[in-house]
């Protein structure tokens, strides 16, 4: 009785096994649906800080705030006048 040698195809999980049937410009086309669903998830193309590099500024790594603190002042004097008038 001979040893049976196992093939590539049992390790292969099925998606990968579908997806190296692909050819590449059918890769190349769901590549491309792909980073768009990524992209409309909230993926983002920056790349992440490295704070090694001799660049490296460490206030971009800071969260940045979507309303500024001039713009929350404005939005508050806003609603109290809004309050204001309404009663």
């Amino acid at each position: 009785m001979e040893p049976i040698e196992p093939s590539a195809d049992q390790f292969l999980d099925p998606e990968w096994d579908e997806w190296y049937r692909l050819t590449p410009q059918q890769r190349w086309a769901e590549s491309q649906e792909l980073w768009a669903t990524y992209l409309a998830l909230g993926g983002s193309l920056e790349p992440d800080a490295d704070p090694q590099s001799p660049f490296y500024d460490q206030t971009m790594d800071q969260p940045k705030n979507l309303l500024g603190l001039a713009d929350a002042q404005i939005t508050r004097r806003w609603a109290a006048e809004v309050n204001r008038t309404t009663r």
